[in-house]
């Protein structure tokens, strides 16, 4: 630049009027952001002046850190506006010119004009005679730093010029301009960068660094916007803050006041990417270690969002809304960094703190992971944390939330695990008894049409609980409704009533299966009854209801409260009692269960037991239950029916008396026999010595095998007497005659 009585002298009348106004009114410097370019430039204030502000206590600097903001991008779920701060610092010397610097400064406004001078406080008279000199080598950085990676396309700076001329009464007096420019990557690297004149002849590039040409005697009198003198800076590696060191080159004789002006800035999101997830209704609290489950948009009625955070400076980069299906995306979001998503029942803004990990009440955070696998991020508290986010969009960023009322359990177990074949087990299973109680709040009216006709009905419940009773609360609130959901399983078959009191209008409904069949009303109250009164209204009670022990039947109660008292009950009874009383909590539950198994094996009911088990009825057999919210949970166990062994039995018969009996057997890895005269042996081919005819008849052979299963098998032994022989002759014979 020239010096300040040639170059600047048109700004003298202006600068003492704007002194006053900066003292009085130091505002941050503002930077905007065109949409779509991401272009940013220096922008003027509304009103009063712009400069970068002190710090408090240093007269003139080091200047505060300020933040820039982007108020031309107001899309609050957006990345933009972002924050960038730009903190000026002495480096060497006390050299800043607050006053000549700023949007205000020596060359007005959109730009930001840097000035050193001798005066560290802010000349404001400076003139030939007051402009002293100060040394080489002072030195002010400027640091941009960028809320999240940027790529640089066009950081220009203006006006690097030199100059020697003489000044009265001083004598010599010269500048020369010196800028070096450097960046960080987010780990902390330098960044390298691409440095361009706008013409050649003037400046000197050395690497990063512009410097300007001196020579003795010579002014090169560039203007700010002569191209000669301007330096553009891009990158194409993201960058995440860019230093410009201004310095007082060590050519210039006796040098009182220099400037630079940054002319304009325009970034550029090196790559941008979208992240998507799932919000699950985690209905078995994450037992398998999977985030999985059914999606969930807006539990009790309330919108979820998704916020996106860099934990570095703590601030909401975007925010994506959780749909009904439990999704959400955050689009465009930086690259080559890490963020955390919380999750919240409030909207976070763009460019503030984060609001706190909230859920509706009802619902607890169970788990959060990035992808589809096992695991979770370590810590279940509604924060994913440790996003790295490269080039490639991410998916499976999720959270598992589970509902209170879905908190079901269940169980499995045999009454033996291991038997063999032909023989019986029995599958026991255990669900959460009660029912399921749903409250819908801030509804007038006195029909259970009100209810049902309301947006947030049937989906959206402030409450939902599990009570183990069919006697609801009373004198909770006014203008509500109440919707009752269970699954009746009676321990008896035989011929029910069911009979309903309430306040105001309440019905009663049952389908002969699950609630997703349709459903009959079979007992209404038109208007309201007393605690306890059954008999206000024939339509109270129930036509006799034939069930079956075991078979569930899903029974659905509405009730409307307008105001007053409030209150609703269900009772029964057994044919041939007469007497309605509370239901057992044992025969509710608000769940549907059914078995599963080899074989092809289902069952409805809890208890089951299999008569002359067979071999491939062996494996696990699973109970799985269904709550009204669609999560289902399972509990196996795994039973083994072995197989029988075949055994043979063999002998030598038949024998003779006297004769050794060799009994024989195959077929197992244990043998017991028995037999005749009370024959035992546990040896597999066992022999009987001196065989009588008591040891002929049935022997049986007891064959086990490896899995202690047993059978047997027989042999029939005869043993034969011996023959009684007798000799007789003719004898006495003579000689010469035979012998007979």
């Amino acid at each position: 630049m020239q010096l300040f009585d040639k170059k600047f002298s048109g700004w003298i009348n202006i600068l003492k009027i704007t002194i006053t106004i900066v003292f009085l009114n130091h505002s941050n410097l503002f930077a905007q952001c065109t949409v779509g370019t991401t272009q940013v430039t220096w922008e003027a204030a509304a009103s009063g002046s712009q400069t970068i502000i002190p710090t408090v206590g240093t007269a003139g600097g080091p200047p505060a850190a300020v933040t820039d903001a982007v108020p031309g991008c107001t899309n609050v779920n957006s990345i933009n506006p972002f924050n960038f701060t730009t903190t000026i610092t002495e480096v060497v010397g006390n050299v800043y010119d607050r006053i000549r610097s700023g949007t205000n400064g020596l060359y007005g406004q959109p730009y930001l004009t840097v000035v050193i001078d001798n005066f560290d406080g802010g000349c404001t008279t400076c003139d030939n005679t007051t402009n002293a000199p100060y040394a080489n080598g002072s030195r002010i950085d400027i640091r941009l730093n960028f809320q999240y990676p940027v790529l640089l396309n066009n950081l220009r700076i203006d006006d690097i010029d030199a100059a020697d001329i003489a000044r009265a009464p001083t004598g010599q007096s010269s500048f020369q301009d010196v800028v070096t420019v450097s960046a960080l990557s987010i780990t902390g690297t330098n960044v390298p960068l691409n440095l361009s004149l706008g013409a050649s002849g003037f400046v000197n590039l050395s690497g990063q660094t512009a410097t300007a040409i001196w020579t003795s005697g010579v002014n090169n009198n560039l203007s700010e916007n002569d191209p000669a003198g301007q330096l553009t800076v891009s990158s194409s590696q993201a960058v995440t803050s860019v230093t410009i060191s201004f310095i007082a080159g060590s050519s210039a004789i006796s040098p009182a006041q220099q400037a630079i002006r940054i002319g304009t800035i325009d970034v550029c999101c090196p790559s941008l990417i979208d992240i998507t997830g799932n919000v699950f209704n985690e209905c078995n609290g994450l037992s398998d270690n999977i985030i999985n489950g059914t999606g969930l948009g807006n539990p009790a009625n309330t919108t979820l969002y998704a916020n996106l955070v860099e934990p570095t400076t703590n601030r909401v980069i975007a925010v994506g809304t959780v749909s009904s299906n439990g999704t959400y995306s955050i689009v465009d979001v930086p690259v080559n960094t890490t963020y955390n998503i919380v999750l919240s029942t409030t909207q976070g803004v763009v460019g503030n703190a984060p609001p706190s990990a909230s859920l509706p009440t009802g619902w607890t955070n169970v788990g959060e992971n990035l992808g589809s696998g096992s695991g979770n991020d370590g810590t279940v508290n509604g924060i994913l944390t440790g996003i790295v986010v490269g080039t490639s969009n991410i998916t499976q960023a999720n959270f598992g939330i589970l509902n209170n009322a879905t908190q079901t359990t269940v169980t499995a177990s045999s009454s033996t695990t291991t038997l063999c074949a032909n023989q019986s087990f029995t599958l026991n299973g255990t669900v959460t008894n009660g029912v399921l109680r749903e409250f819908f709040p801030n509804i007038s009216g006195v029909l259970v049409t009100d209810l049902t006709s309301n947006a947030t009905y049937p989906n959206s419940p402030t409450v939902s609980e599990i009570l183990s009773t069919t006697i609801g609360p009373s004198g909770i609130a006014d203008n509500y409704g109440t919707r009752v959901r269970y699954y009746f399983t009676p321990s008896t078959s035989g011929s029910y009533q069911f009979v309903i009191y309430g306040d105001d209008q309440t019905t009663l409904s049952w389908s002969g299966s699950s609630a997703t069949s349709p459903l009959t009303t079979i007992a209404s109250i038109p208007d309201w009854t007393n605690v306890n009164e059954l008999t206000k209204y024939a339509s109270q009670t129930t036509a006799s209801l034939s069930l079956t022990a075991g078979t569930q039947y899903y029974f659905e109660l509405l009730q409307k409260e307008g105001f007053g008292g409030d209150h609703y009950g269900i009772l029964y009874r057994l044919s041939p009692s007469t007497t309605f009383i509370n239901i057992p909590t044992a025969e509710l539950s608000p769940v549907r269960y059914s078995w599963s198994g080899p074989n092809g094996y289902t069952s409805q009911n809890l208890s089951n037991t299999i008569v002359n088990a067979q071999p491939n009825q062996s494996g696990i057999y699973t109970i799985t239950t269904t709550d009204f919210y669609g999560c289902q949970k399972t509990a196996t166990v795994n039973v083994t029916v072995n197989a029988l062994p075949t055994p043979t039995a063999a002998s030598n018969s038949p024998v003779c008396v006297g004769q050794t009996i060799n009994l024989t057997s195959s077929g197992g890895t244990g043998y017991s026999w028995s037999g005749p005269g009370g024959f035992t042996s546990t040896l597999q081919n066992p022999t009987r010595t001196l065989s009588t005819t008591a040891m002929a008849g049935t022997y049986t052979v007891t064959v086990t095998n490896a899995a202690g299963c047993t059978a047997t098998a027989t042999t029939a032994v005869v043993v034969n007497t011996l023959p009684i022989p007798t000799a007789a002759s003719n004898s006495p014979v003579c000689v010469g005659q035979t012998i007979n």
